[in-house]
C-alpha cells in the first residue's frame, strides 16, 4: 500500500511510479483526509510505503498529524521516500518518531531531488532543468522500487548526526514567522474557476464574490498558485514574474 501527500504533483509522480514498479496497485492520497481532517484505517501484509514532500527540513506536519491519527494494521514496517527541492537534512530522524508512534519501524529511506515548486520565496527552474532532475529522480525510483519489492532495507540521504536538531530549530521559524496565507491574493484575470478550493489540502480557500479568499490556515504546499490554470494568483510581491511548476506527466515505464 502507497500512500501520498501532493502539493504540485512530485509526490503524486513517484508514488505512482513505485506502486507501478512493485505492481502494487493499492495507491491512496492522503489529501483528502487532510482535508477532513482525518486519519483512517489501513491494512497491509506488506510494509506500507509513503511519499512526501519535505517542508522545511521536515516532512509537513499535516503529514505527520494524519500517520498519527490513522491506525495502520498487518504489517509493523514501513518505507518513506520523501522528495525535495535543496536537501533532506533531519527529515528521516523526525519521521522516524512520527512512525514509531504509529506503531511502524521505518524499514528504508530515501530523499530524492526534484524540481523547486515552492516560489513564495525560491525560483523554479527552467523546464529543461526540470526535465533533467525529474529523470534523474526516475532513474533513482527504478532502483529503490526494485528494493522495496524485495523487502531490502536501505537509507539514501538520510542526514547528519546534527541534522535532527537544525532542522528542529529552522522548522520550528518557518512555521511560526513564514508561513501564512497572507500574502496570497488573486489577480484580475482569476475566472473564478474554483480550481484552487478544490486543490487546497486544508480548505483555506474559499471563493467570494467569484474570488478566491484565503483564511489563514495554510501549509504553502503552492498547489493554489502553481495549478492556477490562468497564473492569476501571486504570494506577495515575491512570485510575480516566476515559472509556475505543476507536475502533470504520469510515470512511465
Amino acid at each position: 500500500m502507497i500512500l501520498y501527500f501532493t502539493g504540485t504533483g512530485n509526490s503524486r509522480y513517484l508514488a505512482e511510479g513505485i506502486a507501478k514498479l512493485t505492481e502494487d496497485d493499492e495507491i491512496i492520497s492522503i489529501n483528502e483526509f487532510i482535508k477532513t481532517k482525518s486519519g483512517g484505517k489501513f491494512e497491509s501484509d506488506k510494509p506500507f510505503v509513503f511519499v512526501a514532500p519535505v517542508y522545511a527540513w521536515k516532512i509537513p506536519r499535516v503529514m505527520s498529524k494524519f500517520i498519527k491519527n490513522s491506525e495502520f494494521i498487518g504489517s509493523n514496517q514501513a518505507y518513506l521516500i520523501v522528495n525535495f527541492g535543496s536537501l533532506p537534512s533531519g527529515t528521516y530522524a523526525h519521521a522516524k518518531e512520527d512512525f514509531k508512534e504509529a506503531g511502524l519501524e521505518i524499514k528504508g529511506f530515501a530523499g530524492l531531488k526534484m524540481p523547486e515548486n515552492y516560489i513564495a520565496v525560491f525560483e523554479a527552474p527552467s523546464i529543461e532543468e526540470s526535465n533533467k532532475i525529474i529523470s534523474n529522480a526516475r532513474d533513482m525510483i527504478f532502483e529503490i522500487a526494485d528494493s522495496i519489492k524485495n523487502g531490502n532495507s536501505f537509507f539514501i540521504r538520510s542526514g547528519k548526526f546534527y541534522d535532527k536538531a537544525l532542522s528542529s530549530v529552522l522548522n520550528s521559524i518557518f512555521y511560526k514567522f513564514v508561513l501564512s496565507s497572507k500574502g496570497f491574493h488573486s489577480l484580475d484575470n482569476c475566472n473564478a474557476c474554483g480550481k484552487c478550493v478544490r486543490l487546497c489540502p486544508l480548505n483555506c480557500i474559499e471563493l467570494v464574490d467569484n474570488k478566491p479568499k484565503w483564511d489563514g490556515k495554510c501549509t504553502h504546499c503552492m498547489a493554489c498558485i502553481c495549478a492556477c490554470p490562468k497564473e492569476a494568483i501571486e504570494y506577495k510581491n515575491n512570485s510575480k514574474g516566476k515559472r509556475r511548476y505543476y507536475l502533470r506527466d504520469e510515470f512511465k515505464i
